[in-house]
């Protein structure tokens, strides 16, 4: 039994990491120029269409190169990727602080932006999301399950009291997505 139970783990072991799709991409880099090429993600066993964000969010990006080689490249090359993504939608992926990776950019307002980074749990693989609100001078805060949102909240949009009463009634607990657009959307009006 112990012998069925460790081959059929190898096998997922092995089943997960096969599973690999080449999106093409426009790529923006540091130094400024513009490349379109093929970018290596790591696609789900169980779902066909989903990719895993984290495959360029992390340390390295793999590029496919014309002669179909992978090239492996730290995301500080980077500063801007665009593609179309499995299930047909477009995504943009940027690093709008230098001391961290790629985010993929969520919403786009005139006073603020909205970036999401992707997460990879060591235990199991798993992939979690951070939110991030990074204010047009520079000032951000993060948003992870354990994050107090409305003292956080309260605190990147202390220029405008006018928030705090909606913040303070929102519910984080049941509609934390919805709750966080409202106040993204009240702050760019």
């Amino acid at each position: 039994m112990k012998r069925i139970l460790s081959l059929l783990s190898i096998f997922l072991f092995i089943l997960s990491f096969s599973q690999k799709a080449e999106i093409n991409a426009k790529i923006l880099f540091a130094d400024g120029t513009v490349s379109h090429a093929k970018i290596l993600f790591r696609k789900s066993i169980f779902y066909e269409n989903e990719i895993y964000e984290n495959s360029i969010t992390q340390k390295n990006i793999f590029l496919i190169n014309d002669a179909g080689k992978k090239e492996k490249h730290l995301f500080n090359k980077f500063r801007r990727i665009e593609f179309v993504d499995l299930k047909g939608q477009n995504r943009v992926f940027e690093r709008p602080l230098e001391k961290f990776g790629m985010f993929e950019l969520i919403q786009d307002g005139p006073k603020m932006k909205w970036y999401r980074d992707y997460t990879e749990s060591s235990y199991d693989h798993s992939q979690g999301s951070i939110d991030i609100l990074i204010k047009n001078d520079g000032k951000y805060e993060m948003f992870s399950i354990l994050t107090n949102y409305k003292k956080k909240l309260k605190e990147l949009t202390s220029d405008m009291p006018v928030l705090a009463e909606f913040i303070e009634n929102c519910n984080f607990f049941n509609n934390t997505n919805s709750c966080l657009q409202e106040v993204f959307k009240k702050y760019n009006e």
